[in-house]
């Protein structure tokens, strides 16, 4: 980095820190460098100067020594194989003497004794040699060598000391030498050489090793080039760290500058981009249609000023099986371009690609991927951003830049923010068109729903206040059987019946008039304006005739009649829900009749559906204070005559009405939710009873008793255990029960209700197919259920005796039975031929009016002690009202 530049909107200053601070290092390297020169001069001037000291310790403690040794003239000592006598000593008279004792001492003279010494010294670890060289030896060890000599030429032109560096045995020494002066004691062995006293005689030299004390001078100069640069490095890095903060500081004072011109950049651009994203959003709210929302908004996307774009370009939207683009918005575009590009088919041009990929697709250029418009175009690029809505491409937004512009993040991301907004009011005009179809018109049918009929019957009402003489009707009706095809052929299938329904009707009316969906199998008509009160017969006569053709389902021909109720409008009707059920009640009326009938509400009308509602309230009093009655019908098992069980039914005495036929009152709780709990307390009260009677008497153990099961009931959660609750607080052995369920239910959801019959099953309680032969159940399925019998229906047994087909179609059924491992029940047998022709067929057991009406406990309870000749006619003069209708849940 060799410099900083602070840049603001009129001048730059650029602040060079580099040179400075390697001018520094430099100085400081310079310093160290100096500090370790003088360090290592210094270190090896302590060198010499320490060896010159121990040196000149050295000779003053020889010279001592030798001069001690002159002044008593030498030193006795023992002869021995090492010591002895000194051949130099031999004209010395006195050279050797014997002590009194006999041992033999022999002179060893000063000049020998420093000798050896010296050698002693050699012969240890210091290296320190020491030598007396004299200018006319005796002894020829005293002969000195070349600088010895050198040194004694200096002295004896008056130099008092000699000390150098010289080389001894090929290492270097530190040599000290002085002159050695004719003392008088010495004369005495060296007056024959001619000495006189103070005679320069000689010189003493002592020689010190350089090696130890350069190798010591090595050592303490490394140690000091290690702190020198260690303290060298710690100034670096410190020179360093100044660098880089210094450098830090002004680059952060250099990026903070251009942060906040990137910021102030940054603000305006924020500033524009939320003001055209708020006015988009303003423009979203407006009620106008959605073409004009996106021109307005097209608009203010074109007028920001930091997106460097032309004031061209163009909205698509989606549509289509086959998705196109079709053109919704424009800004300054050619009518030719216009024209050309009205409809884009995906892949196709810029535009059509990104609606493919999903993705932006920027060109800075006219390129291969444009539409061939036939005529020459201006060089310009294009921004084509995808308007997604949970990652699918529900529009395009088309935008034209300049030629060779330069796609930048910033233009991405206010794009991609923009598409986000037009997405958000794409799909609220499409959840507010919606919403207006959920509202007011049927999902499957696409009708009209009851909010809009009742809006619409609203408006006739207040228009026949103004026009007393204006006549129009409301016709209630509902499908035949579409439960059957519900169950037997699936929910797609009836949805296909309410379909065709639903056309075959919109057929019968006139344009002006409504036909609406109410929920299920239930259609209403409005007819508006109807000339005379025969209208509305002739349009459901019109109705009767288009339903009497079948209808074409899934490979299936599907007859369905329908039952018409119709409601005139009165002067003085002023209540909408008041005609929707007064056509209600005619529909019923209708039903009551038979099939494909039409009833007229009228006042006596009126009067049954008060008494309906009353008698849905009384029996949901009567359920919650269990005052509905269990009746019992025996069951006569055919091989034996005896007694096999019995099939409860439910009984209502009302208290006004007297005794309700179960067809009415099974139908309002079915309609009231009442039947769930209806059917526990019938189950409950048969169960105890039952048990009972089992308990009366060991004969008894063999009979069972039958209870109808619904189809809520199967599928309640928790049924099952709810089952072996009751048996276990009623006692009633599993084996001693049998649920009856009709045909039907078992087609309502296959594997669900194959599984809660196997728990029952497993429960050991039997399972029984109700009214077998009047539902639509697959021989493919039947095998799957786990029952034990099949029961059947009484409009079979009934008919017996009128031809042979119901004879045939009875031996059918108990051969379907056999070959499922089942028996067969027969309900509903009133006549002795019908008994024996059930024998002859081969059915196991038989139950009907031949036998035993339904009757109390206390009635049944007398027939338990009836053993046998049960297949005789039944006895009269009971004195009891019964109803042969049975109680059927299903």
């Amino acid at each position: 980095m060799s410099g900083h530049r602070l840049e603001g909107t009129d001048r730059s200053v650029q602040y060079d820190v580099k040179p400075w601070f390697i001018g520094l290092a430099a100085a400081w390297t310079l310093c160290i460098l100096s500090a370790l020169a003088w360090g290592v001069h210094n270190e090896y001037q302590d060198v010499q100067e320490q060896a010159r000291t121990q040196l000149r310790t050295n000779f003053f403690k020889d010279l001592a020594f030798r001069r001690w040794g002159a002044k008593h003239g030498g030193v006795y000592v023992p002869v021995t194989e090492q010591t002895q006598p000194d051949p130099l000593l031999a004209d010395y008279p006195e050279r050797d003497v014997t002590t009194p004792s006999g041992r033999l001492l022999t002179l060893i003279n000063p000049a020998l004794m420093t000798r050896r010494f010296y050698e002693l010294v050699d012969e240890g670890d210091t290296g320190v040699r020491g030598h007396i060289s004299g200018l006319r030896p005796l002894n020829p060890a005293n002969k000195p060598d070349t600088w010895e000599a050198e040194a004694m030429e200096a002295f004896k032109g008056g130099a008092r000391e000699v000390t150098a560096v010289t080389a001894l045995d090929g290492q270097p020494y530190l040599r000290l030498i002085r002159p050695l002066m004719m003392a008088k004691p010495c004369l005495k062995c060296h007056i024959q050489q001619g000495f006189k006293l103070d005679d320069l005689s000689g010189a003493i030299s002592v020689s010190i090793p350089m090696a130890r004390l350069e190798e010591e001078a090595r050592h303490q100069t490394q140690v000091m080039i290690a702190i020198l640069v260690t303290i060298w490095l710690v100034g670096m890095a410190g020179l360093g760290m100044g660098y880089r903060r210094q450098s830090l500081h002004i680059r952060e004072r250099e990026q903070a500058e251009c942060n906040l011109r990137e910021s102030e950049k940054k603000i305006r651009q924020d500033y524009h981009s939320q003001r055209v994203l708020s006015s988009i959003l303003k423009i979203s709210m407006q009620s106008v249609p959605l073409k004009e929302k996106l021109k307005q908004s097209l608009d203010q996307i074109l007028s920001i000023p930091w997106f460097h774009i032309q004031e061209k370009g163009c909205v698509f939207l989606v549509e289509g099986d086959d998705p196109s683009l079709i053109m919704q918005a424009q800004r300054g575009l050619s009518k030719s371009l216009q024209t050309t590009c009205a409809t884009v088919p995906f892949g196709k041009c810029l535009c059509g690609r990104a609606a493919q990929s999903d993705e932006i697709i920027f060109s800075d250029c006219v390129d291969e991927r444009h539409l061939d418009t036939g005529m020459p175009m201006a060089d310009h690029g294009h921004y084509c951003v995808p308007i997604l809505s949970n990652e699918k491409t529900i529009g395009i937004l088309n935008l034209y830049v300049e030629a060779h512009h330069r796609k930048s993040e910033d233009e991405v991301r206010f794009l991609l923010a923009v598409t986000h907004v037009l997405a958000g009011m794409i799909l609220q005009d499409q959840t507010e068109q919606e919403l207006q179809q959920h509202a007011f018109y049927d999902v499957l049918t696409k009708l009209p729903n009851r909010a809009l009929f009742m809006e619409r019957l609203d408006r006739l009402i207040q228009h026949s206040k103004r026009h007393p003489n204006s006549l129009f009707a409301v016709l209630f009706l509902d499908l035949d059987r579409f439960k059957n095809v519900n169950d037997s052929l699936g929910h797609t299938t009836g949805d296909q019946l309410l379909i065709g329904a639903s056309k075959r009707l919109q057929a019968c009316i006139r344009p002006s008039d409504t036909v609406a969906r109410l929920g299920g199998d239930e259609f209403i008509i409005l007819l508006d304006e109807i000339d005379d009160v025969a209208e509305p017969y002739r349009i459901a006569g019109r109705i009767h005739e288009m339903f009497k053709r079948p209808f074409e389902l899934a490979g299936h021909e599907v007859f369905s009649t329908t039952n018409v109720g119709i409601a005139l409008a009165k002067p003085n009707d002023q209540d909408a829900e008041k005609l929707l059920r007064n056509a209600d009640s005619a529909m019923y009326r209708a039903k009551n009749q038979g099939p494909g009938q039409t009833a007229v509400f009228d006042s006596e009308m009126h009067a049954q559906a008060i008494m309906l509602l009353n008698k849905e309230i009384d029996l949901r009093q009567a359920v919650e204070n269990e005052a509905l009655q269990v009746h019992y019908q025996p069951i006569i098992g055919i091989e034996s005559d005896r007694l096999a069980g019995f099939e409860a039914l439910a009984r209502w005495d009302h208290p006004i009405y007297g005794m309700v036929s179960p067809d009415e009152f099974i139908r309002i709780a079915e309609e009231s939710g009442l039947i769930q709990a209806l059917g526990a307390q019938i189950l409950g009260k048969a169960c105890r009873q039952m048990q009972q009677w089992i308990s009366q008497s060991p004969s008894h153990a063999d009979l069972y008793v039958s209870v109808n099961l619904s189809l809520k009931q199967v599928l309640f959660p928790g049924y099952i255990d709810w089952l072996e609750n009751v048996l276990r607080e009623t006692g009633l052995p599993p084996r001693s029960l049998r649920l009856e369920i009709t045909e039907n239910i078992l087609m309502e959801d296959v594997e669900t209700t194959c599984a809660i019959l196997d728990q029952i099953k497993q429960l050991g309680v039997g399972l029984y197919i109700d009214d077998f032969g009047t539902g639509y159940s697959s021989m493919s399925y039947l095998h799957r259920f786990p029952f034990d019998a099949l029961k059947v229906d009484r409009s079979f047994v009934s008919n017996i005796g009128k031809g042979t087909r119901y004879a045939d179609l009875i031996g059918g059924i108990v051969a379907v039975a056999r070959s499922f491992g089942m028996d067969v029940i027969a309900e509903g047998v009133e006549r002795r031929q019908q008994l024996e022709k059930l024998q002859e067929l081969g059915c196991n057991s038989v139950q009907g009016y031949f036998f035993s009406p339904p009757v109390t406990s206390e009635e049944a309870e007398k027939l338990l002690t009836r053993k046998s000749g049960w297949l005789v006619p039944a006895p009269t003069g009971t004195g009891t009202k019964h109803h042969s209708q049975p109680f059927r849940l299903a």
